[in-house]
């Protein structure tokens, strides 16, 4: 972490110099005649030479640096790690939003339900659920129960001890309407048989 942050006072450095560089141009306040005696004093001495390369090759190596570092924190921050005496466990995020998605499949009360989960450091594990309740359901209840059966159900299938904080978003309720007959039926209700009097 503490490289992470040298590389970023770097970049910070180098971004405020440049600034400081084209604000110059820009106010006429550095010439370019001027600019160009020091480039020629540094393009004839071989060692301001030799540690300008050198300032170059440790710039890209710093920038490659910095972009492995934000690769890998990505991809931490995607899966949720614990140790085992065995080894190393991970799981991705998606694993725990399919979890979510199956859990929200056995409750008649959801209509439909999409999860987002973000795993950090410092806060743990937040879990934010979008429902889609029958208008028959107590939304207070069923809200703190689903609340409940999510974060259990995460510690128990997961072996998570992190804190996990379950926010639920109910973003519309439906009416549930009776299904429609299927045409055969229909057709079997209206249809009269009807049966030829008899002449005498």
């Amino acid at each position: 972490m503490r490289y992470f942050n040298v590389i970023i006072i770097f970049y910070i450095l180098i971004s405020a110099l440049l600034g400081a560089v084209i604000l110059s141009f820009s106010f006429n306040l550095l010439e370019i005649n001027e600019l160009l005696s020091h480039l020629n004093a540094i393009y004839s001495n071989l060692n301001a030479r030799i540690a300008l390369g050198a300032g170059g090759v440790l710039f890209i190596f710093i920038s490659l640096l910095l972009a492995q570092i934000t690769s890998v924190k990505r991809e931490r921050e995607k899966t949720i790690a614990f140790n085992n005496p065995s080894g190393q466990v991970t799981i991705t995020l998606f694993a725990v939003e399919d979890l979510i998605r199956k859990i929200g499949q056995e409750l008649p009360p959801i209509k439909e339900i999409k999860s987002d989960v973000i795993a950090t450091k410092k806060r743990g594990i937040q879990v934010n659920i979008r429902l889609i309740l029958r208008s028959e359901t107590n939304i207070p209840e069923f809200t703190a129960q689903l609340q409940e059966t999510v974060k259990s159900r995460i510690q128990e299938v997961f072996g998570i001890d992190e804190s996990i904080i379950v926010r639920i978003h109910v973003a519309k309720i439906v009416t549930q309407q009776e299904k429609p007959k299927k045409k055969n039926e229909v057709a079997l209700e209206d249809t009269e048989i009807k049966v030829p009097y008899p002449r005498i």
